[in-house]
């Protein structure tokens, strides 16, 4: 996914929906939720010491989780991925 797909489906709900709480699903084979501490821009990580050949144009920007959520279950529903499209 890039920067800009990611936007867009974030406006598309946030215009659907209205605000909402964010939460990050992850580790299909066991589902957890965790919360998002912060973004990190690219800028912030890549060091081209690390990896010469690498393309500067094409680092990740990072979402950072943030632990489990606090007023809801740490696990996250199975079938979101599913929804999402990467059925596993």
């Amino acid at each position: 996914m890039r920067l800009t797909d990611l936007i867009g489906a974030l406006s598309e709900v946030l215009d659907a929906e209205g605000d909402r709480p964010v939460l990050l699903a992850h580790q299909p084979s066991w589902p957890l939720a965790e919360t998002i501490a912060g973004i990190v821009p690219s800028e912030d990580t890549y060091d081209p010491e690390d990896d010469p050949g690498a393309d500067p144009g094409d680092q990740p920007v990072w979402i950072v989780a943030g632990g489990h959520p606090d007023n809801r279950s740490p696990y996250a529903p199975s079938h979101l991925w599913d929804l999402a499209g990467q059925g596993w």
